[in-house]
């Protein structure tokens, strides 16, 4: 009897299973495959295997000549036979011996054999596998994981004593990779499949010319290398993984029973490496060969359902890629058949529950039918029901459904169900997997989700902090990098619309080009990133009237239009896209563009025309069509128009749910367009009164947004007083109660301001229908409401540009030494001390000093800032006079002109996130215990130095000269987080002074730089240059002689750098944009940048991203080469 048989893996994986994501924020289920024997990961957009496969017991005996060898058999079976074959005995996992004679002599042990066991060796091995046994049965049932770590103890403790050369070394080292993968699947420890894979690289090694025992460890090391490639990502692992099982089927005869097991596991592979790269070939090669396989394997094959659930989750692959119904249809019958094949209390049924609801939701985001909706939430809750314990692929997938069904149905508690799962989700993956950016992009769209239904700011900067880990583990040449990219996009851009900040719409756009350009022209997905950035084209353009951005963005809908057949569900909401910016474009033009509103109506009568019932954008389109009517009955005054402009409307207002937001916009568009048939027909008090019912309606919606809310509230005192001459008290106290709910604190301070025009212009109407009415105590109590909110809104972010005039004023007069005092500041920080209403609100402070110079007037004001060309430092003193306050909310501070230490203020806000210090060169005494929340500095090195030790900066912007001392160094990078992103384009940066940051701060993952190119001739023909470079040329006496040589001598600069980023074995993204174009540096061409480009890479092989000072963006894509971002968008 043979000791230690080849283990049974058990169905102990973290079956990571696909949430619906995102294109263009949209859920979109991608699923996952799975191996006959193998468990896979499935992420949102990707099929990811799990880290091991899944192997059934195969009940050893003795060896027999007719049957296949030991080692070919234990291979074969325990990585290619079914789990799903039977629902397996926790007894089965390690299958102990029934001879023990067979460890050495048949009898006594012959000595001086190494190969052969005494009897007292062979009983310590014995007890040793026992002990493993029983150790890996107790795991499977408990999941504590310090019983998987002795179970790994006692087998090595048998590996010591069992001969290198005895003839069962080979199992008992495959029951050792066994327990390093079960491990592996439970803690997520790479180091346990390096180890595994370590071992079968080894045992594969031993076979190199046995056909029969090589096919069946090629398989085993294939699927290991899978696994590790899908927690980290590495592309050579999954090409390795496709060349061993092309290997393995090509020693296999055809009717071997192994050869379609083999074909499963190379149909798996390729489908990985499709998810990876998004190359077709891999894809269409694995359905071909997934389909082979399916017609090789008998039907009371036990892995058959695993082929049916893999083959389901490819179509699914196909269906999203290319959009054909045939595929997602095949896909859910796929699935079907393989959930009836397998019972309840199989630990895969799970898993094909997932996998089924995820490809039910995929067909409901194309067709829109509920029943598809409501069977995917039932199969994902099932999953959930039937698991042994909690994974984050099944809770991913069941947020999914009910994101889904919340888009439909508008039901808040399915928001919240949404986030929980995916909250859930995120926490039971581990870090440094590579499904970790799919987990965050779901999370980040829920929130995403919620900000849009209840407006809550938190919300979508939380969403964009996800969105932002998920872009940044992404590689670039990943085929989801786009997705996320464009996801983050978008919600920079919706953020944008609430702040008002223009820095987020700039990188809003410069991402969602990226996305665009990033994605093959035949991808079904590059419409969503054409629509995404059109949108932040209109955003921008809405927000600051630019029509170069309306143009751009007609420009990118009609070509997302254009890429979509009429068939496909997603034309109508496309065409409806288009149709909203051909409106504005008219409104701004007005007459020359007349043709734009044609069109505009024309686009959206043929949205119209396309939904069908139950289409979930059709009252959206109905709505849009009805606002473009009444704009031609505006325009030309024909009554047919705003007659059809009302039927519409009221369309789509009947076809929204209350609970929906949109319903108060749709209330209010019909409120509208009554209003302007009121303005103009004869039946004025019926338009008058429909128009105040939509109105009020709106106003007391429970769904509607404040903003929408307070809108229908003031539209509906203003028709009120045009009809019966006397204000609506009703209309405005609901005014009023909505005013404090549309002020955000943290918006920027142009759209503060105009909030506060906005809240005067009501809380002054309101109060005057109040007087009116006789009403004096509501008048007084608005006004004094409405003082409190502008308050509020000013003070959120104060800002302080003073000069500090030369002679003291009083009380100092008579002090022959008193100092100049900032009176503006002074009192600004007197009134925070005595009103602390106001300083509670204070959550950015800046203030700039600098002393007279000139007759420029000063000011101080909250909506003003200074940059002075040549600050001067301000003379010490002025905080002696300083009043000690504190502002509870301080996030932002920012400090320049200050002569004396700001330590104290630092102290009394232990809440401070972000400070910057301009003009000040001397370290700060701080406590450890001061500001502990830091997060981001700028200043001086020798400031930082004496800030940063400790506190969990991650973000570190320096200014000043290019000279910082290794000591100062050294204590910078003593932060309790490592410092992520390095700014440098505030400073002249030598390479010696980078190699000097390379020595303390190698963990930097993002750096900006100014190179000093002033020193550009001594270091380009220093030592740091190094052997690489070719020689200077000479330089002749000409009017470009001195140019040419330094434009040179720049580019060896660059050059020179190659050594310098070697150091840097995190970075990612190196940006020299700030370097100065000067003496040609700034125009090197393509070719040279290219060069560059490979040089770091070879040096510095994280890095992904390049920007020269030439502006010019490189990009590493797949196999390793770099093109370069294209400037502006251009139609494709």
């Amino acid at each position: 009897m043979s000791f230690l048989c080849h283990p049974i893996l058990a169905c102990l994986r973290s079956i990571v299973n696909l949430l619906p994501g995102c294109s263009c924020i949209k859920g979109k289920g991608k699923k996952h495959l799975r191996t006959d024997d193998e468990e896979t990961i499935v992420t949102q957009d990707k099929v990811v295997h799990p880290s091991s496969p899944v192997k059934t017991p195969v009940q050893s005996g003795t060896d027999s000549a007719d049957s296949k060898t030991a080692e070919e058999k234990d291979d074969a079976d325990a990585i290619q036979q079914s789990p799903s074959s039977e629902v397996r005995q926790p007894s089965s996992h390690l299958t102990q011996s029934s001879t023990p004679s067979s460890l050495g002599n048949q009898g006594s042990s012959a000595p001086g054999n190494d190969n052969n066991l005494d009897e007292a060796r062979l009983d310590k091995v014995m007890r040793c596998e026992a002990m493993a046994q029983s150790l890996c049965v107790k795991f499977e049932q408990t999941g504590h994981l310090p019983d998987i770590d002795n179970a790994i103890s006692a087998l090595r403790e048998a590996l010591d004593i069992i001969p290198d050369q005895h003839e069962y070394m080979p199992k008992s080292l495959s029951n050792l990779a066994y327990l390093y993968e079960v491990r592996f699947d439970r803690s997520g420890f790479l180091e346990d499949i390096n180890q595994s894979i370590a071992i079968r690289d080894q045992l594969l090694a031993e076979v190199a010319s046995d056909v029969s025992q090589r096919p069946g460890r090629l398989i085993g090391l294939a699927v290991l290398l899978c696994s590790r490639f899908q927690h980290s990502g590495e592309l050579v692992d999954i090409d390795k993984a496709i060349s061993l099982e092309r290997e393995a089927i090509s020693l296999v005869p055809e009717d071997d029973a192994s050869y379609f097991r083999y074909m499963s596991h190379l149909g798996m592979a390729l489908s990985i490496r499709f998810e990876r790269k998004g190359q077709r070939v891999d894809l269409d090669e694995s359905i071909s060969v997934q389909e082979r396989t399916i017609s090789l394997a008998p039907d009371d094959y036990p892995g058959k359902p695993n082929y049916y659930n893999n083959f389901g989750g490819t179509l699914l692959r196909r269906f999203e890629y290319l959009g054909d119904l045939a595929d997602i249809g095949r896909a859910i019958s796929m699935g079907q058949r393989a959930v009836s094949l397998v019972p309840d209390g199989h630990p895969v049924k799970p898993e094909y529950l997932s996998n089924l609801s995820t490809s039910y939701a995929a067909r409901f985001e194309r067709l829109g039918d509920l029943p598809d909706l409501e069977q995917s939430i039932m199969a994902a809750a099932n999953a959930i029901s039937l698991a042994p314990y909690p994974t984050a692929g099944l809770y991913s997938t069941l947020g999914g459904a009910y994101s889904s069904r919340f888009r439909r149905l508008g039901e808040p508690n399915d928001l919240d169900k949404a986030i929980e799962c995916n909250r859930v989700s995120m926490s039971l993956v581990p870090e440094g997997h590579a499904a970790k950016p799919i987990y965050l992009n779901n999370l980040s769209i829920s929130l995403r989700n919620r900000f849009l239904h209840l407006g809550q700011l938190s919300d979508i900067d939380a969403a964009i902090l996800q969105e932002q880990q998920a872009v940044g583990l992404t590689p670039p040449d990943h085929s989801d990098y786009p997705q996320y990219v464009g996801n983050l996009a978008t919600m920079l851009s919706l953020r944008f619309l609430q702040l008002g900040e223009s820095k987020d719409i700039d990188e809003a756009i410069a991402l969602a080009k990226r996305a665009v350009n990033a994605t093959p022209k035949e991808h079904p997905a590059l419409p969503d990133r054409l629509t995404i950035l059109a949108n932040c084209f209109t955003r921008r353009y809405e927000r600051f009237g630019a029509t170069a951005g309306i143009d751009d963005a007609i420009l990118a809908y009609r070509e997302a239009v254009d890429l979509t057949a009429d068939d496909d569900r997603m034309k109508p909401g496309r065409l409806n896209n288009l149709g909203g910016p051909l409106l504005r474009r008219f409104e701004h033009f007005g007459s020359p563009q007349e043709a734009d509103l044609e069109l505009a109506i024309s686009v959206l009568q043929k949205a119209t025309s396309l939904t069908q019932e139950g289409h979930a954008e059709t009252p959206l389109i109905l709505s849009n069509l009805g606002m473009a009517l009444r704009d031609r009955y505006q325009h030309r005054g024909r009554i047919e128009d705003i007659r059809e402009s009302i039927t519409k409307l009221e369309q789509a207002v009947s076809l929204t749910p209350d609970a929906l937001s949109a319903k108060s916009r749709y209330l209010n568009n019909l409120g509208d367009s009554f209003a302007a048939l009121f303005e103009r027909s004869d039946n004025r008090t019926g338009s008058a009164d429909k128009a105040i019912e939509a109105f009020k309606t709106s106003a007391k919606s429970i769904g509607g947004s404040p903003s929408l809310r307070l809108y229908a509230a003031r539209e509906w005192a203003k028709i009120y007083l045009k009809r019966d001459g006397v204000p609506s008290l009703e209309a405005h106290t609901i005014v009023m109660s909505l005013v404090p709910r549309i002020v955000w604190l943290g918006s920027g301070i142009s759209q503060r301001y105009d909030d506060v025009i906005a809240i005067s212009d009501a809380v002054n109407e309101a109060a005057a229908a109040a007087i009116q009415l006789q009403d004096y105590t509501s008048a007084l109590e608005w006004l004094e409401q409405g003082r409190a909110i502008a308050e509020r809104i000013l003070y959120s972010t104060v800002a302080i540009a003073e000069t500090i005039p030369r002679t003291s004023p009083a009380p100092f007069k008579n002090m022959p030494d008193a100092p100049a005092v900032p009176s503006r500041t002074l009192r600004c920080c007197e009134t925070l001390s005595h009103h602390p209403h106001l300083a509670d609100v204070v959550r950015r402070f800046h203030l700039r000093w600098e002393t007279e110079r000139s007759s420029r007037p000063s000011r101080t004001s909250s909506r003003s800032s200074c940059t002075s060309d040549s600050p001067r430092t301000s003379p010490r003193g002025f905080c002696d006079h300083f009043p000690v306050f504190t502002v509870p909310s301080l996030r932002h501070l920012s400090l320049g002109g200050m002569g004396d230490s700001p330590a104290q203020l630092l102290r009394n806000h232990p809440g401070l996130l972000h400070f910057k210090l301009a003009d000040y060169h001397a370290p700060l005494a701080l406590a450890p215990a001061d500001v502990p929340r830091l997060a981001s500095f700028r200043g001086n090195p020798v400031t930082a130095a004496s800030i940063l030790p400790g506190r969990p900066v991650h973000w570190l912007s320096l200014v000043g000269w290019e000279f910082v001392t290794e000591q100062d160094l050294a204590r910078i990078a003593q932060t309790s987080t490592p410092i992520r992103t390095l700014d440098l384009s505030a400073m002249s940066v030598t390479p010696i002074l980078l190699r000097d940051i390379s020595r303390h701060l190698s963990s930097i993952e993002f750096l900006r730089v100014k190179l000093a190119l002033r020193h550009t001739l001594h270091f380009a023909l220093s030592g740091i240059v190094g052997p690489f470079l070719p020689p200077s040329p000479p330089i002749r006496s000409s009017p470009s002689s001195s140019t040419s040589a330094s434009a040179f001598c720049a580019r060896r600069l660059l050059a020179a750098l190659t050594t310098v980023l070697g150091e840097f074995q995190e970075l990612r993204a190196l940006d020299l944009s700030p370097t100065n174009a000067v003496d040609g540096v700034g125009v090197s061409s393509a070719t040279e940048e290219e060069q560059l480009c490979l040089s770091w890479m070879r040096a510095c092989p994280s890095l992904r991203r390049i920007t020269f000072p030439s502006k010019t963006e490189w990009t590493l894509i797949d196999g390793g080469f770099w093109v370069a971002e294209t400037q502006g968008y251009s139609s494709r």
